[in-house]
C-alpha cells in the first residue's frame, strides 16, 4: 500500500513539474512547408490540382476607419414635417460684469496666522472706510471663500460689496478687487 502512494506522489509531482517547469527551446531552424503541403493549405479539397502554388490572396481593403474611438456619427437630416425646435433660452449670466452700474467687489477679512492683519474690524467698518472717501457702495455681504491654508494667505471670510463702476479705482487703491 505504501509502495503504491509513494509511486502516485511521484507520479503526480512529475506530472507539476512537467507543467509547471520551462519552455523548451528548440535551436533549430524553422522548416518550410512542402508543395503539397501548401497547396493542400491553400486550395480548396474540389479545385483541380495543378502544378503551380496557390497564391496567397491579399486581404481585402477595409474602409476607412477613423482613427479615433468612438467614430463620429453621421448627421442625419430631418423630415420634412419635422417641428422646428424650440428657440433657446437666453439666461442671465450669473457673475454680470456690471449690475445697475454697481460691480462686486472683495477684500479679505483677514490674513491666517495674523492676529490685527486686517485694516477693518468688521463689514461694517469697510463699508465706511470706502464710503470716507467717497465710494458710492449698494448691497454688502461676507462671504465665504475656498482659499489656502497656510500662514500668510487670506483668510476664508471675505467683504463683498457692490460698488458704483465709476469709483471702482479708488476701490482698488484701498485693497478692494473685482470679483
Amino acid at each position: 500500500m505504501k509502495i503504491k502512494t509513494g509511486l502516485m506522489s511521484l507520479l503526480l509531482i512529475m506530472i507539476i513539474v512537467a507543467a509547471c517547469g520551462p519552455a523548451v527551446e528548440s535551436n533549430a531552424p524553422p522548416t518550410a512547408p512542402t508543395k503539397g503541403a501548401l497547396e493542400a493549405v491553400t486550395q480548396p479539397a474540389d479545385a483541380p490540382a495543378t502544378d503551380v502554388p496557390a497564391m496567397a490572396t491579399e486581404p481585402t481593403p477595409q474602409p476607412d476607419m477613423p482613427e479615433a474611438y468612438p467614430p463620429m456619427p453621421t448627421a442625419v437630416p430631418l423630415p420634412e414635417n419635422y417641428p422646428a425646435p424650440a428657440q433657446a433660452v437666453v439666461t442671465a449670466d450669473p457673475y454680470p460684469e456690471a449690475v445697475d452700474g454697481f460691480i462686486w467687489m472683495l477684500l479679505p477679512a483677514g490674513v491666517q496666522c495674523e492676529d490685527d492683519a486686517s485694516t477693518y474690524a468688521d463689514l461694517q467698518d469697510a463699508v465706511a472706510g470706502l464710503t470716507a472717501v467717497s465710494v458710492l457702495t449698494g448691497q454688502i455681504e461676507v462671504t465665504e471663500l475656498n482659499v489656502c491654508a497656510a500662514c500668510g494667505c487670506p483668510t476664508s471670510a471675505h467683504y463683498r460689496v457692490q460698488v458704483s463702476v465709476a469709483d471702482v479705482g479708488v476701490a482698488q487703491t484701498l485693497g478692494w478687487q473685482r470679483e
